[in-house]
């Protein structure tokens, strides 16, 4: 099965929180502030229902991005690590008592959504205000930007490492 292209959003006012989720390997998604919520056996909906396609459709290996993370100008770049039906678990936050779904997921890299290279297709999608929604016609888009920010950070650290040599030659002299 060939991978997808998900966009997901998540409470923006709440960045850090989903940022320090997102670093331990969870993915969360709102309207869970209840143990009825819990997709496995929802006897409450309130709008979690709404997350059913969250749990449904995303398959190990396809890839999400979602705005507004890990800052506010930013999109992170995130796959699925499980299958979600399967790597699914339900957890209410008890600080912030919501953000109960809990899907298994790893940021791979995040781009300033301004960027001037990222593509139309890419930008206008990301202006979508769904929780969710499927984004595998920007497919090329989105594998263009991962290739550009692995050429930039191989860049990075070849400038680094001629930095380093030049100042241990002039150290040495």
């Amino acid at each position: 099965m060939s991978k997808k292209f998900w966009g997901y959003r998540i409470d923006k006012t709440k960045i850090d929180f989903f940022r320090q989720e997102l670093e331990e390997g969870r993915l969360r998604q709102g309207w869970g502030w209840k143990d009825e919520q819990n997709l496995r056996q929802l006897t409450m909906d309130s709008g979690a229902r709404r997350n059913l396609p969250i749990f449904r459709k995303v398959k190990k290996g396809d890839i999400l991005l979602v705005p507004r993370l890990p800052t506010w100008n930013e999109v992170a770049i995130v796959e699925a690590t499980q299958d979600f039906s399967e790597g699914y678990d339900f957890s209410i936050d008890p600080k912030l008592g919501d953000f109960g779904h809990i899907f298994p997921a790893r940021l791979i890299k995040s781009f300033n959504r301004k960027n001037t290279n990222v593509l139309g297709d890419l930008r206008a999608s990301l202006k979508q205000v769904n929780r969710f929604w499927n984004m595998s016609h920007c497919k090329d888009s989105i594998e263009s930007c991962l290739i550009m920010m692995s050429c930039w950070l191989i860049l990075l650290a070849s400038l680094t490492a001629l930095i380093i040599f030049s100042l241990t030659i002039s150290v040495n002299r």
